[in-house]
């Protein structure tokens, strides 16, 4: 947990160094300053993983995961882009669907684009809650995995 602590405090501080200013003089730390954050923080012991959902021509939708090395899901984010709204996704939809949600799912864990740091005690919810998802996963994996039982 303190990795995460030492990656949500290095995105904070590079807010304030590093982050665009949007309308009404919130700052907003890219994606990529927050993937190099977690990247220093977690090394190769999380990784992210993307997986476009939706493809038709005419909207794109990617999901990205946070997973643990045991395959356990940390955090998530979808986003989604429809092709040609906007100079970005004439050419890049794609592209900017699989960055904006792998800036959701490191705001999932706590690495949040704007200035707002969080408190301890949001942070240690958000733990407990996302270490009862990983068993419920961990369970249902397993009970998968077992010959004459059946998940519903």
């Amino acid at each position: 947990m303190s990795k995460l602590i030492d990656a949500m405090k290095q995105v904070n501080d590079l807010n304030k160094t590093h982050g665009v200013t949007q309308r009404g003089g919130k700052k907003y730390t890219e994606v990529f300053v927050r993937v190099e954050a977690f990247r220093q923080a977690f090394g190769t012991e999380l990784g992210i993983d993307t997986l476009i959902l939706v493809d038709d021509g005419k909207r794109v939708v990617v999901k990205a995961t946070i997973i643990s090395k045991e395959g356990l899901t940390v955090g998530s984010g979808l986003a989604e882009e429809i092709r040609g709204q906007g100079n970005v996704n004439k050419t890049s939809a794609l592209e900017n669907a699989e960055t904006s949600a792998i800036g959701r799912a490191l705001a999932s864990i706590g690495c949040t684009a704007a200035h707002m740091p969080a408190s301890m005690r949001s942070m240690l919810c958000r733990v407990r809650q996302q270490r009862k998802v990983n068993r419920l996963n961990l369970r249902r994996r397993h009970q998968r995995h077992q010959p004459g039982i059946y998940s519903h």
